[in-house]
C-alpha cells in the first residue's frame, strides 16, 4: 500500500480486486506444489476450479457471505458477459421481484421457490426489559417456501462442497 493510501481501500499500483501483490501472485501461480498422499510421498494435486469453496474433508467449511456482485462476476465469467450489465440485470431482476411483492402478487420459480406475501394479524407483545404489554400493529411480510430442487440441493450437499460451482444448470432448465 502506499504512504498516501486509505487503509482499507486498494492503493493505485494494487492488483486488480484490491488482492496484494503477494496474494495476487499467489491465486495466479500455474505451479501449485503437489499435495502429500496419505503416506506422505507426494502426489498430484487435481486442478481446482476457480470458484471452489475448498472442499477439503479435512479443513472445516468456513459459512461465506456472498455479495450480489460477486454473484455477477461468476455469471459474467461463465457465460462470457460484461460484468457492468451482469450486474445491472441481477439488480433490475431484483427491483422487479420487490415491486411485484409490493403488489402483494406471489412469484413462483419453479424448482427453486415461492416468494409471497402474508398478512401477521395485530397481537399483544410483553417487552422482556419492563415487562409491559406492548400493541404490535398488523403487517405485511414476506414468506418464501422452498422449492424442490433447491431443498434436494441444500439438503444433500456437504457443507463446503463445490456443488455445480461451475454454474451447471442442467438441472434447472
Amino acid at each position: 500500500m502506499s504512504a498516501n493510501s486509505t487503509p482499507g481501500w486498494p492503493s493505485s499500483d494494487a492488483q486488480p480486486h484490491g488482492r496484494s501483490d503477494a496474494l495476487a501472485s499467489a491465486s495466479t501461480s500455474a505451479s501449485v506444489p503437489p499435495a502429500p498422499s496419505s503416506d506422505g510421498t507426494p502426489g498430484v494435486t487435481p486442478p481446482q476450479h476457480p470458484f471452489a469453496t475448498g472442499s477439503d474433508p479435512a479443513t472445516p467449511h468456513v459459512r461465506e457471505t456472498i455479495a450480489k456482485r460477486t454473484i455477477a462476476e461468476r455469471i459474467a465469467e461463465i457465460h462470457g458477459l460484461g460484468q457492468v450489465q451482469t450486474l445491472l440485470v441481477i439488480q433490475a431482476f431484483l427491483d422487479q421481484v420487490v415491486v411485484e411483492l409490493a403488489k402483494g402478487n406471489r412469484l413462483e420459480f419453479r424448482d427453486f421457490g415461492v416468494f409471497d406475501t402474508v398478512l401477521r394479524k395485530a397481537r399483544t407483545a410483553l417487552n422482556p426489559k419492563t415487562l409491559e404489554k406492548v400493541p404490535v400493529p398488523e403487517r405485511t411480510v414476506v414468506k418464501f417456501k422452498v422449492g424442490r430442487h433447491l431443498r434436494d440441493r441444500v439438503e444433500h450437499t456437504p457443507p463446503g462442497s463445490e456443488a455445480d460451482a461451475d454454474g451447471d444448470e442442467s438441472e434447472l432448465t
